[in-house]
């Protein structure tokens, strides 16, 4: 495959396995499972035929592991690894710096001549049509069709062609005699397949509607192309392909026509955590050595081992002059006591999982704190806002996001073990050696909010059946995380994080896909972090960190509240806050106009947002005043 550059957090965020991407030859690829990163030559092997073949094995450089203990023991792996990167410094050249993608979907047409063509799975550039060589004498591209099958258990196929214009699921005719003719105005209706062995003739209409019944209904359960497919008899349904990894697998659902670029072809499934360091009390100039190289050397604890002696070596050699000044033996033992085994896990600590992920930051957040990866300070506060009850300025944060699977058709949470399976073969479980991830350095602002005044406000009696529509109809559409209900008080944080969010980018600058929101809600839990990082090892440049002043935080606040009051689109917005708005109606009071943001910004999807819980209904005498509500 040609060469194609993506930058390593794209592949995370919707570049992953699965995915299509296109290469700048203009030729469509599916990236590949995870199986077929970092493979390393391991010598040859005679083949059946008699001809040596190499055989490779995936083998992960050291430098390309990622360590995040406390995310890694939720996610049941034991670390996580960097996508390859172009350039990478391996200490070998066997491994393989890049990921080979291979061609999807593999029909093509010719404008010139309307044939369809295949294109090989192997194919560095689109090829010429054959037909018109054959014929013509003449070279003409072809381009690839933009039709594809997926259906929601996240299998995607070339889009049946023969079995369309024949009407049946087993055709005889060679695919090779395929036309498509394009008239009138250019929509399904006017493109038309035809077979020029038997002459049998369809248009493409019907691909994406529904046969009967609810519409609405159909186009849920993607049903379209298998209801319209054949005439009566047999459906077609998902043949299990998974072209990423190059097999197929038992599946009975219905597919759904969608196009290669569409927008819900893929939805990356995320978990990220802030990296909690343990802390222990510093003794002297070597403690505050290991505290600031924290990340190098628990990267290189996890690659050696208990073997102390070897990374004393390593902080002794490799990273800076802080350790010169001390004995190796005394760096071997102090860095025993700071990584070793016994110091790292308490016997008597839960088991990790990804909701008391959230608790640990929460407390983390909560208390200062001076260190390598997470400084939390302290601004001055002192009830400025009502309803606040502390903030902290947030200097530097180590954020580790991983990729635990993706959907299609629809962004849903998907089973852990599930979500694995769908990017490597040998993954059948849960358990799994390794996620793909990268790490994020930024800055931001932890505001905890008066739990006194929630419980007092969340008592009145229209809260809760204001905002209880919400989480049932995520139920019912199989898209609630059970880890993060949206009762009112994630309803109410949620909304002011995004009304925050907005008057944050007036105020500082920002453009508000790089801000990012994290929601803490829970048993003794209320509060929210609004944050921007990146991938890069100097973090970002302090901007958003200064607005955590007092002063400027109360003027922040009175923007957002002020904002919440009415929107553009008000009354209309406000009054369909009764019914819901949004996909499946799982907004109240909350459109475009007020309070959605770009989605790389929301943790929800933008999903359970209401204007209402901040500033009340303003449309109508409500039955209960909003949080900000005087």
């Amino acid at each position: 495959m040609a060469k194609h550059s993506i930058r390593q957090s794209t592949v995370i965020q919707g570049a992953g396995p699965g995915s299509l991407s296109i290469l700048k030859e203009g030729l469509s690829v599916v990236m590949p499972g995870l199986d077929s990163w970092y493979k390393r030559e391991a010598g040859i092997a005679a083949s059946s035929n008699g001809i040596p073949d190499m055989r490779y094995v995936q083998d992960i450089p050291d430098k390309c592991k990622l360590v995040d203990p406390n995310l890694a023991e939720a996610l049941n792996v034991e670390f996580f690894t960097y996508p390859p990167a172009q350039g990478a410094d391996f200490k070998t050249k066997e491994y393989s710096e890049h990921i080979s993608a291979s061609v999807f979907p593999t029909w093509a047409l010719c404008y010139n001549c309307r044939s369809l063509t295949r294109l090989k799975k192997d194919d560095q550039k689109l090829a010429n049509c054959p037909n018109c060589e054959s014929k013509e004498n003449k070279k003409r591209r072809v381009v690839q069709v933009n039709f594809i099958i997926v259906c929601e258990d996240g299998h995607i196929d070339e889009f049946p062609w023969l079995q369309w214009v024949h009407k049946t699921i087993v055709p005889t005719c060679s695919e090779n005699s395929l036309i498509i003719e394009s008239s009138g105005s250019g929509d399904l209706k006017g493109q038309r397949v035809t077979c020029k062995s038997c002459k049998a003739t369809r248009t493409l209409a019907g691909t994406n509607e529904a046969t009967s019944g609810d519409a609405d209904a159909e186009e849920e359960r993607g049903t379209y192309l298998s209801n319209r497919l054949t005439d009566g008899g047999a459906k077609y349904l998902c043949t299990g392909s998974r072209p990423w990894l190059d097999d197929h697998e038992v599946c009975v659902n219905p597919v759904r026509l969608i196009l290669r670029n569409a927008t819900n072809l893929y939805y990356s499934n995320q978990v990220s955590s802030l990296l909690i360091p343990k802390i222990t009390p510093k003794v002297d100039a070597l403690d505050e050595a290991i505290e600031k190289h924290y990340l190098a050397l628990s990267t290189e604890h996890f690659i050696l081992g208990d073997d102390f002696d070897e990374l004393a070596i390593f902080a002794y050699a490799t990273i800076g002059l802080e350790f010169k000044n001390f004995k190796r033996p005394e760096i071997a033992e102090r860095l025993a006591i700071r990584f070793g085994s016994s110091q790292v896990t308490d016997v008597n600590e839960e088991k990790v999982t990804i909701k008391s992920l959230e608790m640990r930051e929460w407390e983390a957040l909560r208390t200062p704190i001076e260190h390598e990866v997470l400084r939390i300070r302290e601004v001055g506060y002192s009830n400025h806002i009502e309803g606040v009850a502390n903030i902290h300025a947030v200097p530097t944060l180590t954020k580790t996001t991983a990729q635990t699977g993706f959907s299609r058709l629809m962004p849903r949470i998907l089973d852990l073990a599930l979500g694995k399976k769908l990017m490597s073969k040998k993954w059948a479980g849960a358990k799994s050696r390794w996620l793909p991830a990268v790490r994020y350095v930024g800055e931001g602002i932890f505001i905890e909010f008066d739990e006194t005044k929630l419980a007092e406000w969340e008592s009145q009696a229209g809260v809760q059946s204001r905002v209880a529509p919400i989480e049932s109809r995520l139920i019912d559409k199989n898209r609630s995380n059970p880890d993060a209900p949206n009762d009112a008080r994630r309803v109410l944080l949620h909304t002011i994080s995004h009304l925050l969010i907005q008057q944050l980018v007036n105020d500082c600058g920002y453009i508000a896909a790089s801000l990012m929101e994290r929601i803490y809600v829970g048993e003794g839990m209320a509060g929210l972090l609004i944050y921007t990082a990146a991938a890069d090892a100097d973090g970002t440049m302090g901007g958003l960190v200064e607005m955590s002043r007092p002063d400027a935080m109360k003027k922040v606040f009175e923007g957002a509240v002020t904002a919440a009051q009415w929107c553009s689109n008000d009354p209309v917005c406000m009054e369909l806050g009764k019914a819901g708005q949004g996909t499946f109606g799982t907004n109240l009071a909350a459109c475009h106009n007020c309070c959605l943001l770009p989605e790389t910004a929301c943790q929800q999807f933008n999903q359970g947002l209401d204007r209402a819980t901040l500033v009340g209904d303003t449309t109508t005498d409500a039955s209960f005043k909003g949080f900000f509500e005087s």
